[in-house]
């Protein structure tokens, strides 16, 4: 009875966080243009375009595939994609608890450090490749931890093959990323103190299973043609890439989590590795330092999500095995200083420690859930419903600059010209129009081919009766945009007026 009690405990509270993730997503006004980038992917892919040759994309496509065969079966809407982004939120939520109830078996406090987790990150959250990419990630330490505590030994072992399995999926999730993970999972047996015959059997399992996702998504770009496009965008043009944001300026964000972070996580990542290295040195064996050494190991992959930009979001993608570390750290350390704690009131006082941070945690997600409720509700009452932004809240100005561009396009269209907006805010207007131009939709630096800027400027100079929607110089622009391009624009074309916040430029 009470382990049916205790069920129902984990259940509820994460059912209570999918709710809490997807009210605050719901919430949020059409802007986050990563969020209209990857719905923008998966709903071309929908309507029959391939990846790479008609689709900027740079990073391998299992996402934008998955997320337009969900749509498939539900809605071409954004709203869609939505809820997609709560579940997965969630399953990262979830497997993160399991990492932590695998090491520890202390299931309260290990919820309370879940909720925590939440609370952190639901304004970052998103349905991306890194984020589908650290699920992946969190599951092959997951079975890492359990494989270490299993100890078995035989010559096939069901967890190097699926641990083989989800590292290949993650290449096909994002390349760079994969591979990293990829190189990990091999790696760590190398680590570990196994039998040789033991030690190469787990290796072959597991390239194995990397072998069958990536050969898949070889056949896949073979049979689809688009290979040697797939080399352009996702290989080569990445190198046109030329943005950084360094990790220094974590230190002066805002949020004081993040600042605080990003100063703690290299002291304990190299606190501990010096910690596992002298261990190692002096043979000295015990389950703790065993766990200790995998989430080491298991902190670092990730991390390569935070070059070379280290804002918010990719720092704490990166970090989030770190985290999981230093949660565990800080499990131990409680356990110690219960153990030397000399009033007869330890249990009480632990009790109401417990007892106050749950109340806490459970107000923040009860009042963040009603308030975005209620916030959504109020934005609907007033909201103007565009083609794939059903039930999504959308505020006034856009709708109104919306109506324009739609009269404009149509308009031009009639005239027989084709109207393109150079600018990475594109997709948040063409998306309604059901309109799509492959490198103008993600009009940013490093997704536009090996060609870079130059092949955008002399595609401009060999078309015909196109009309360029630039910004106008006192509007703002995505530090990414292609600035080179806009010159161009302005320096080589026709001006023809203006309309809202875009100047109009004709290339007949």
């Amino acid at each position: 009875m009470k382990k049916i009690w205790k069920n129902i405990f984990i259940l509820f509270s994460f059912v209570l966080m999918f709710v809490f993730l997807l009210s605050h997503n719901l919430n949020q006004y059409v802007s986050n243009l990563d969020e209209l980038w990857n719905y923008n992917t998966a709903s071309i892919i929908l309507k029959g375009l391939t990846p790479y040759s008609q689709i900027s994309m740079i990073t391998t496509p299992l996402l934008p595939l998955l997320n337009s065969l969900v749509m498939g079966v539900t809605a071409n809407s954004l709203i869609i994609l939505r809820v997609a982004n709560a579940v997965l939120s969630t399953l990262i939520l979830v497997i993160s608890y399991r990492i932590l109830n695998k090491l520890t078996k202390k299931t309260l406090i290990n919820i309370l450090f879940t909720i925590g987790l939440a609370l952190v990150l639901h304004q970052y959250f998103a349905l991306d490749y890194n984020f589908l990419a650290l699920f992946l990630f969190l599951c092959i330490e997951y079975l890492e931890i359990t494989k270490l505590q299993n100890k078995e030994n035989r010559i096939f072992n069901k967890y190097d093959l699926i641990i083989g399995l989800l590292a290949g999926i993650s290449i096909c999730t994002k390349q760079t990323i994969g591979i990293i993970i990829s190189a990990y999972v091999l790696i760590i047996e190398a680590i570990r103190i196994y039998k040789y015959k033991q030690y190469w059997h787990s290796i072959l399992w597991r390239l194995i299973g990397i072998a069958i996702p990536t050969i898949t998504l070889l056949a896949y770009l073979l049979i689809t043609g688009t290979f040697a496009d797939f080399i352009d965008y996702a290989i080569i043009g990445i190198k046109t890439f030329n943005n950084t944001v360094l990790y220094s300026k974590l230190f002066e964000n805002e949020n004081l989590i993040v600042s605080n972070l990003a100063l703690l996580i290299p002291l304990v990542l190299a606190i501990s590795t010096i910690f596992l290295i002298t261990y190692k040195i002096k043979k000295i064996n015990n389950s703790v330092i065993d766990k200790i050494g995998v989430l080491t190991i298991s902190s670092f992959p990730m991390l390569i999500v935070i070059y070379p930009i280290s804002d918010a979001v990719h720092f704490l993608i990166g970090s989030l095995p770190a985290v999981i570390l230093i949660l565990y750290l800080l499990t131990i350390a409680g356990e110690k200083a219960y153990n030397i704690l000399s009033t007869n009131n330890k249990r009480f006082v632990i009790t109401a420690i417990y007892t106050f941070a749950g109340l806490y945690f459970l107000v923040q997600l009860l009042v963040g859930t009603s308030t975005n409720i209620l916030e959504y509700e109020d934005k609907l009452s007033s909201n103007v419903t565009l083609e794939h932004y059903e039930y999504i809240p959308v505020p006034t100005n856009f709708a109104q600059r919306m109506e324009i561009l739609k009269e404009y396009f149509e308009e031009k269209k009639k005239e027989g010209y084709d109207v393109i907006i150079a600018d990475a805010e594109a997709c948040v207007y063409t998306i309604p129009m059901n309109i799509y131009h492959k490198n103008f939709d993600m009009f940013l630096k490093g997704n536009i081919g090996k060609d870079g800027e130059d092949g955008i400027i002399s595609d401009i100079n060999n078309s015909q009766k196109t009309i360029y929607l630039i910004k106008q110089q006192d509007q703002p622009l995505n530090w990414q945009t292609p600035k080179k391009v806009i010159e161009y624009i302005r320096e080589n074309l026709e001006m023809n007026g203006k309309i809202d916040i875009f100047d109009i430029y004709i290339k007949e």
